[in-house]
C-alpha cells in the first residue's frame, strides 16, 4: 500500500478485517488513466506513482515484478 498510495493526500489508509474477507481503502486513484475494467481485462501498462519506492521496495525483494500485484488476487475477487 506505501508504493501505491497518493503521499500528496494527507487521510489514512483504512483496513476492514470481515469473516469471509478483507478490504483494503488507500489515498490515491489508480494511477496512469486506468481504469476497473481495463484491470480486470489486462488491458494496460504497469506504470509507477511512486518510482523511488517501488524501486526500493524491488531490491529488497518485496516486489517480484513491476505490474504482476493484479495477478496475485484471486479470480473470484477479481470478478472472472
Amino acid at each position: 500500500m506505501v508504493a501505491h498510495r497518493d503521499h500528496r493526500d494527507g487521510s489514512s489508509i483504512l483496513i476492514k478485517i470481515f469473516d469471509d474477507g478483507i478490504e483494503f481503502y488507500n489515498p490515491g486513484k489508480l494511477f496512469g488513466g486506468i481504469n476497473i475494467q481495463d484491470l480486470l481485462s489486462g488491458n494496460y501498462t504497469s506504470k509507477s506513482r511512486n518510482k523511488l519506492i517501488a524501486k526500493a521496495f524491488k531490491e529488497i525483494g518485496w516486489i517480484e515484478r513491476y505490474g504482476s500485484g493484479i495477478l496475485h488476487i484471486p479470480k473470484k475477487i477479481r470478478g472472472l
